[in-house]
Parts: structure tokens; sequence; C-alpha cells
């Protein structure tokens, strides 16, 4: 399986774009931005990207999960293509 880092980097090679929130408080002990994964049209849907490393390997539910919601084909990610 993909690390994060991995699987937003194919990702973007497929079309999906990475954006954040606009902060969301000013307090500090609370996480101020959001990250997450979603295609350029309008109403699409989006995945949040957990507060993880980088290189942290996802599992299998995650990635099948992702590719799902954004419309990426899981052979692109080590999963076998649906059938």
């Amino acid at each position: 399986m993909p690390t994060l880092q991995e699987l937003i980097q194919r990702a973007k090679a497929l079309g999906v774009e990475e954006q954040q929130t606009a902060p969301l408080t000013d307090f500090s002990i609370w996480p101020n931005r959001f990250r997450f994964l979603k295609r350029k049209q309008y109403g699409s849907p989006a995945v949040v990207i957990p507060d993880w490393r980088n290189d942290k390997r996802l599992d299998k539910v995650t990635v099948e999960n992702w590719c799902s919601t954004l419309g990426l084909p899981k052979e692109d990610f080590g999963l076998p293509a649906d059938d």
C-alpha cells in the first residue's frame, strides 16, 4: 500500500487537487486548517486528510475508500481492479 505522500502525489497526477480550509480559529490548541483532496468540479466529494505523517503507510480500506470517493482507479494504488 502507498504512503500518504505517495497517494497524494499519484492523486494529483490524476487530476485531484490538494486544498486546505481557511483558518478556523485563533486558538493554537485546535487545528487551524484542514487539508483535503478534491476534484476541480464544483460539488465533487472531498477526502479530509488526517493529521498523519507523510510517510505513514495507508491500509487497504483507506485506499479503497479514498479511491472510490475521488473516482480514482484502484489499480493505480496497488489494489486489484474491479471486475
